[in-house]
């Protein structure tokens, strides 16, 4: 997601007309939906793909903002003004278990230290550690893991041969011996993404 070419967020296309993405990324009300543009079908932020408009936005009914601060689920489907002719990714159908390796593709920051932002995408693979609550969480001690500018990117796991879409990257951390990311498991959430989606076409 682009606001005046300038990247900080990115989101999955999961239908022709919709964009999968965090709350966090938009919800806040700091950035019109008019200013957004979605680039897609791309592994470069400012060439390739399609640049498409975003025409409304639905979050989940259980995520806020309340001082700054988003609370629920870091979730919000953003409808295009166009359908566009792309690779979709289908929503996972369950969790996947503690120890399976999942995939994170990512826009944002790569540098622990400094600000260092990528013209391509980024990926990174690691094992799922545990699951909290709506959150698929991934702890790695070699420092690994999302960061600034990740937020709302997909964290995909294969199933049989194919990607699928299982978390929606939400928030990150560091703690002294481990990075710690958090995803959304959407999962849990599909009867509210299927509805969204199947409602409006």
């Amino acid at each position: 997601m682009q606001v005046d070419g300038s990247a900080f967020c990115g989101g999955t296309l999961i239908d022709r007309k919709w964009v999968l993405t965090a709350f966090h990324c938009v919800g806040s009300g700091k950035r019109d939906i008019k200013d957004l543009r979605i680039r897609i079908g791309s592994r470069g932020t400012s060439e390739g793909g399609t640049l498409a408009k975003v025409k409304e936005m639905v979050k989940h009914p259980d995520a806020s903002f309340t001082d700054g601060l988003f609370s629920g689920p870091d979730l919000v489907l953003l409808s295009l003004d166009r359908p566009v002719r792309h690779k979709l990714v289908r929503l996972n159908t369950v969790s996947p278990r503690t120890g399976t390796a999942v995939r994170a593709l990512v826009w944002g920051n790569t540098c622990r230290d400094a600000t260092c932002m990528p013209e391509h995408l980024q990926e990174i693979t690691l094992p799922v550690s545990k699951k909290k609550d709506n959150l698929l969480v991934l702890k790695d001690r070699a420092f690994r893991g999302v960061g600034p500018g990740d937020s709302g990117g997909p964290l995909v796991v294969k199933k049989k041969g194919k990607w699928r879409l299982a978390g929606v990257t939400s928030t990150n951390g560091m703690r002294e011996d481990h990075a710690l990311s958090n995803f959304v498991d959407v999962a849990g959430y599909r009867d509210w993404i299927d509805k969204v989606v199947t409602h409006t076409r």
